[in-house]
Parts: C-alpha cells; sequence; structure tokens
C-alpha cells in the first residue's frame, strides 16, 4: 500500500511537472517567496493569451524583486499587448535603466513607440538593439518596417533583404519587402515577394496581391 501511494504521488508529481502552467502554479503556491515562480507563472498565463492573469504574475514576482529586469521586460510585453503602450514603454525604460545591454527591450520599446508613430524614437532603439546583438532578426525587421513608415523604402529593401538572407524562413520579410519593392515602383519584384509570402502561409500577402494586382492595374497609392 505504501509503495502505491509513492507512486501514486510521483505520477501526479510527474502531470504538473509537463505543464508549466500547473508547474509554475504549483511552484507559487508551495513558496509564495518564489521570484522565479511568479515571473514563470506569468510567461505560462501570456503563453496562453491571458495578459490579465500574466500581469498578475509579473506584479507578483516585481513585488519580491523590484530590480528585475525580466520581470519588468515581460510586464512591458504584456501591457502593450493589452495596448497599454505608455505603461509599457515605462517598463522597457527601467529594463533597460537596470540592463543597458538588454537589447530585447530596446527592440520591443522601439515597437512600442513605432506604434505611437514615434518612428525616429523607435528606429534609434532598433539600431540600439541590432548592434548589441546583430543575431536578433525582429529588431532588424522592425528597423526596415519603422523606415519604410517614414518613406526611405530602399533602406527598407536592404534591411529585409539581409534578414531573408539570415532567415529564409522569415515569411514576414518577404510580404514587407514586397511592399518595399512596390513603393519604389518595381512591380515585378513585389510581385514575386508577396506571392512568396502567400504560399508561406501569410495571409496579409495574400490580401495584398488581391489588392494591388486585381488584373493588371495598379493602384495609384503608397503602401505602409
Amino acid at each position: 500500500m505504501l509503495m502505491m501511494v509513492s507512486l501514486t504521488a510521483a505520477h501526479l508529481r510527474n502531470n504538473a511537472w509537463r505543464d508549466d502552467l500547473v508547474l509554475w502554479s504549483d511552484v507559487t503556491a508551495k513558496n509564495p517567496a518564489s521570484v522565479r515562480g511568479f515571473n514563470n507563472l506569468g510567461l505560462a498565463h501570456a503563453a496562453r493569451g491571458d495578459l490579465d492573469a500574466a500581469l498578475a504574475g509579473y506584479d507578483r514576482a516585481l513585488a519580491l524583486k523590484p530590480e528585475l529586469a525580466e520581470a519588468l521586460y515581460n510586464r512591458g510585453s504584456a501591457r502593450a499587448g493589452k495596448g497599454e503602450l505608455n505603461a509599457a514603454i515605462t517598463d522597457y525604460d527601467q529594463a533597460i535603466f537596470l540592463n543597458p545591454l538588454y537589447a530585447e527591450a530596446y527592440d520591443k520599446r522601439g515597437a512600442a513607440y513605432g506604434m505611437l508613430g514615434r518612428y525616429p524614437d523607435a528606429i534609434r532603439d532598433f539600431r540600439t538593439a541590432i548592434s548589441l546583438r546583430p543575431s536578433l532578426l525582429h529588431a532588424r525587421s522592425n528597423l526596415a518596417s519603422a523606415l519604410g513608415r517614414i518613406g526611405r523604402h530602399e533602406e527598407a529593401i536592404e534591411l529585409f533583404t539581409q534578414v531573408i538572407f539570415l532567415d529564409g524562413n522569415f515569411t514576414d520579410a518577404y510580404t514587407n519587402r514586397g511592399v518595399a519593392y512596390y513603393n519604389v515602383g518595381d512591380v515585378s519584384q513585389a510581385r514575386s515577394d508577396l506571392h512568396e509570402g502567400c504560399a508561406r502561409g501569410d495571409q496579409r500577402a495574400c490580401r495584398l496581391i488581391g489588392e494591388l494586382f486585381p488584373g493588371n492595374g495598379q493602384p495609384p497609392r503608397d503602401i505602409r
């Protein structure tokens, strides 16, 4: 009987470890002072799209350790996901203050600036992120998009080409490069890139093909 009880307990523990939400809920219930536990619990909720629960986890982690840059970054991401862009920027500011080499925080803060239309600030942050971590392709792609937003399409094309060279599976880069090519008047290359993006499952690329090339004509507009 004792052996059966031990086996059952081990089985339950193994089940808890299989699911990160169950795991970190279990960890924090047993250890309410676990900074890592609450931060990871927040991540588990965020992965499931429950941003309010994610914020609660990050808040608990930061109450225990206010100088935890990772939790500030994660909370900023959750706030950005809820559209609370200024609050997200404040969190990214603090994360960067605590860790000036935090490339991902510069990238995410740049994205928040971009969504607010603050493109010079966004461009500055993306460039910093790339200088800190050249392999951070999202920052390179985000920089290209921000440059495109202010009409610097040739530079955007060069950056998207770099992203595709470094990672041929970066589907968004094909679509966005197609848009940039369209905006500089290279319709043939635009069509090629958009078809590539569509073939890779990017529904935005498929939609743009229908909008921009319904026949042989082209709408006389700049697209972003």
